[in-house]
């Protein structure tokens, strides 16, 4: 079956890794970690790294620490995003 063309904008691709923990049930689930994906394309824009520590629990997602690399460039980021309501707060350096 092919990708629709609406999709592709969203497609992603690199080496991704995970350290973390998944607890909670299937209704209510809780993860903590680690991600980081590394030569890694996201909406044709190539990076060298994007990493950061996260947790999901309560329809909430908060990123404590991440950072998006590439070629001499840097970005510090922490944030949070609410699943239900679709508030962010964000902090970018």
């Amino acid at each position: 079956m092919p990708i629709p063309a609406s999709y592709k904008e969203f497609l992603s691709a690199g080496l991704a890794t995970f350290k973390g923990r998944v607890l909670g049930t299937v209704f209510v689930p809780e993860v903590r970690g680690e991600i980081i994906l590394e030569d890694a394309i996201v909406k044709s824009q190539r990076f060298d790294r994007i990493g950061g520590i996260f947790s999901y629990a309560n329809n909430q997602i908060a990123v404590t620490n991440s950072e998006i690399k590439w070629g001499q460039g840097l970005f510090a980021a922490k944030g949070n995003f609410n699943l239900v309501s679709q508030a962010v707060s964000a902090e970018i350096t």
